[in-house]
C-alpha cells in the first residue's frame, strides 16, 4: 500500500461533527456537535468529548476506553464503528454573491488513543475537577486524555487504516505545528453547541499558562462553549500570521465548586509527540527553525516574563493569593488584606523560588520521590501591616528575607497616574496552580475611579493580591482586590472585578519605604465616607471579598 496515498491538504480546516440518535418513539431525537480539525482529505482529528453521549448509552464504548492502554493507537471494532459515525460539515470558499458555501461528508470514528501525557496531567493536577455539567467527574476524567481519528468513507483505509492515521498524523505535524507561548495571542475557531449557523466562530484572547506533564495542557482566556470541543487553536505572531498550536478539550470546567472561565487546551505539538512514531518526531522538530523562541516571542510574551518576575504565591492558614514585589532588596511584597487574614494565629508563607519538576513527566515511582524531596519549601513572611478586615482598601504588606528570593525575581514598577477607561491591561495571579508560574488575563478597564478600577479580565479565587498592569508595557495601574458575586453567592462573575488603584498605593508604599516605619502605611485604610460607599458597592450587587 503506497502512503502517499494519502492527500496533503493546504491548511487543517474547523469542522463541524454531528450527529442525530433516534429513540425508539421516531418523534423523539437527539442532536449533538462538536468541533474537530480535517488534517487531510480523509481524516478528522477530535477530542474524545465527542463520544461521550455514546459512552453513555453503550458500555462497550467506556470498556474500551477504560482498558485503552496510554499511548496505544487503537483501531475502532466494526461493531463499534456502525455506531459511531458521524456528519461532517464545513465551509469552502464563497461565492458569487459572498455567500459561503458548505460541504458535507460522512465518517466513522475509526482510530482512538490515549495521551499518556495528559492522562498523567489530568489524574494528578486536575482530578478535583469537574468539566462540563453532562459529564461525571469520572468521565471527564477518562475523556480529556483521548483523541479520535474520524475517517471519511473509504473502504481502501479501513483495511488499513493505523498506517494511514499515523502518516496523516505525520504530515499534519510537519505544518509548523506551533508551541502556545505563555503571553502570545490566541484564537479559537469552533462551532459553539454544535450549531452550524455557528460555524467558524472565532474568539481571541491569552495564552493564559501552561501545566503538566511536559507542559501538555493550556490554558487560556479566550472564550468558548460546548460544541467548541476538538476545535483547533491558534496563536498570532507580531506579523498577524496565525500558526495552529492546540485543540480545545474543555471549555467549562469547575474548580473548588468555582466556574473556571478559562478554555483548557491539548498543547499538539507535545500531546502528538504521542501519537506518532517517537524517532519520526524528534527528527521533525530536529530538522525544523524551532520559530517557538522567534516569531511567536512578541511583546506580549516578553509582559509574561515580567509579571513571572515580580508575581508570587502568598499562603496563610486556609487563605492563598497572590502578592506583588514591590521592592527586591527589602524584600516587600505587597498583597491583599484578606489574604491573610489568618495571621498571626497562621504563618504567612510565600513562594520565594520557581517550581519546574511539575512539568516534567515521572517515569518511576523512584523519580516520583526523588522530586518530591526537590521541592523547595515557601518562605516565612512578616506581616509589616495590614487594614481592618472587610474596609477599604484591603491591603496588606509583607517583609521577607532576599536573600531567600530566587534570582530572578524582580520589583514591579508602579505607575501613579489615572487611568483611562478602555485602555487595556492584564491581570496575574494563581488561582488554580500555586507552585507554577502565574496565570494570565488580558482585558480592557470598564470603569476608572479615583478610589477603583474595574476590569474585564478573568479573575479568579486566588488571584486576589496580583496586580493589574498595562499591556504590553508592564507597568502597575492596580491590585486586585475581589470580584462580583450575586446576592445568593450562587453565582461569581470572573469577568467583572475590582482594583485598587497605584495612585492610592503609591505615595505611602514610597513613604514606608524611604522611612522603614509601618506607621505611614495607616494612609491605606481609607475614612472617606465616598470610598467606603463604593467599595461596599452600595450593597447591590455584593462582592466576594
Amino acid at each position: 500500500m503506497e502512503l502517499f496515498l494519502v492527500n496533503k491538504m493546504k491548511q487543517p480546516k474547523n469542522v463541524l461533527i454531528s450527529y442525530v440518535s433516534s429513540f425508539d418513539d421516531e418523534k423523539k431525537k437527539e442532536i449533538f456537535g462538536y468541533s474537530g480539525i480535517m488534517i487531510s482529505k480523509h481524516w478528522v482529528i477530535t477530542h474524545g468529548s465527542l463520544i461521550n453521549p455514546l459512552m453513555k448509552k453503550n458500555t462497550e464504548i467506556e470498556n474500551l476506553l477504560t482498558n485503552l492502554k496510554p499511548g496505544e493507537f487503537f483501531k475502532i471494532p466494526d461493531k463499534l464503528q456502525k455506531e459511531m459515525k458521524f456528519r461532517i460539515l464545513w465551509e469552502t470558499s464563497k461565492n458569487d454573491n459572498d455567500e459561503v458555501e458548505m460541504e458535507e461528508n460522512k465518517g466513522s470514528v475509526m482510530i482512538v488513543w490515549k495521551c499518556p501525557l495528559l492522562k498523567e496531567t489530568f489524574d494528578s493536577l486536575f482530578a478535583s475537577w469537574k468539566f462540563n455539567k453532562l459529564m461525571d467527574r469520572r468521565d471527564g476524567l477518562l475523556l480529556m486524555p483521548v483523541f479520535l481519528m474520524i475517517n471519511l468513507g473509504s473502504e481502501f483505509y479501513h483495511d488499513c487504516s493505523i498506517i494511514l492515521a499515523r502518516e496523516a498524523l505525520n504530515r499534519f505535524v510537519q505544518q509548523d505545528l506551533a508551541y502556545p507561548v505563555r503571553g502570545s495571542i490566541a484564537e479559537i475557531e469552533s462551532t459553539p453547541f454544535g450549531n452550524p449557523v455557528f460555524i467558524d466562530s472565532i474568539a481571541r484572547g491569552v495564552i493564559s499558562n501552561i501545566v503538566g506533564y511536559q507542559n501538555c495542557v493550556a490554558l487560556s482566556d479566550a472564550n468558548s462553549v460546548p460544541g467548541c470541543e476538538g476545535g483547533p487553536v491558534y496563536v498570532i505572531d507580531d506579523r498577524k500570521q496565525r500558526r495552529i498550536c492546540g485543540m480545545v478539550i474543555a471549555p467549562l470546567s469547575w474548580c473548588r465548586g468555582e466556574w473556571v472561565d478559562y478554555t483548557l487546551i491539548a498543547n499538539l505539538k507535545v500531546c502528538l509527540s504521542r501519537g506518532v512514531p517517537q524517532q519520526q518526531f524528534c527528527q521533525l522538530l530536529k530538522n525544523r527553525r524551532c520559530l517557538d523562541d522567534v516569531n511567536l516571542r512578541s511583546d506580549n510574551c516578553q509582559l509574561a516574563d515580567l509579571l513571572d518576575r515580580c508575581v508570587v504565591p502568598v499562603q496563610c492558614g486556609s487563605s492563598w493569593g497572590t502578592g506583588i514585589l514591590i521592592e527586591k532588596k527589602s524584600g516587600t511584597i505587597l498583597t491583599c488584606s484578606h489574604v491573610v487574614r489568618e495571621a498571626p494565629v497562621s504563618d504567612i508563607k510565600v513562594m520565594l523560588n520557581r517550581d519546574e519538576n511539575k512539568k516534567k513527566k515521572p517515569t518511576t515511582t523512584t523519580t516520583k520521590k526523588k522530586n518530591k524531596k526537590e521541592h523547595v519549601s515557601p518562605t516565612r513572611a512578616e506581616l509589616v501591616y495590614r487594614t481592618p478586615d472587610n474596609k477599604p482598601y484591603d491591603v496588606a504588606v509583607l517583609r521577607v528575607n532576599p536573600e531567600e528570593m530566587d534570582p530572578s525575581l524582580g520589583s514591579i514598577y508602579i505607575q501613579g497616574t489615572f487611568v483611562s477607561r478602555g485602555d487595556v491591561v492584564a491581570t496575574a495571579g494563581f488561582p488554580f496552580f500555586s507552585s507554577s508560574l502565574p496565570t494570565i488575563s488580558k482585558g480592557n478597564v470598564s470603569r476608572s475611579l479615583p478610589c477603583m478600577l474595574q476590569t474585564t479580565c478573568c479573575v479568579q479565587s486566588g488571584t486576589s493580591g496580583g496586580p493589574i498592569v498595562c499591556w504590553p508595557s508592564g507597568e502597575m495601574l492596580g491590585m486586585i482586590v475581589c470580584n462580583a458575586i450575586s446576592s445568593s453567592n450562587s453565582e461569581l462573575y470572573p469577568r467583572l472585578n475590582m482594583a485598587i488603584p497605584a495612585s492610592v498605593l503609591k505615595a505611602p508604599l514610597e513613604q514606608y519605604l524611604q522611612t522603614n516605619d509601618a506607621k505611614v502605611l495607616e494612609a491605606l485604610a481609607s475614612q472617606d465616607a465616598v470610598v467606603h460607599q463604593t467599595w461596599d458597592l452600595h450593597l447591590i450587587p455584593r462582592s466576594k471579598m
